[in-house]
């Protein structure tokens, strides 16, 4: 879509007026990594870009 939708006020990112377009990059640091990810992302992590791993590091990492 060209623009953000007016739908439900816009974005769960923010208002149509100040929301971050690439917002959605670091949406998953807004939950915690799940105890069990972990090691079903490192048996797959051959096939992993090194920005998938730096991001994935980045969440497992969080507290």
């Amino acid at each position: 879509m060209p623009q953000m939708s007016v739908q439900a006020g816009g974005s769960s990112f923010g208002s149509n007026a100040d929301a971050d377009p690439t917002a959605f990059l670091n949406r998953h640091t807004q939950v915690p990594c799940p105890p069990w990810l972990p090691p079903l992302v490192e048996a797959v992590d051959e096939v992993l870009s090194d920005e998938e791993r730096r991001r994935f590091k980045d969440w497992a990492d969080q507290d």
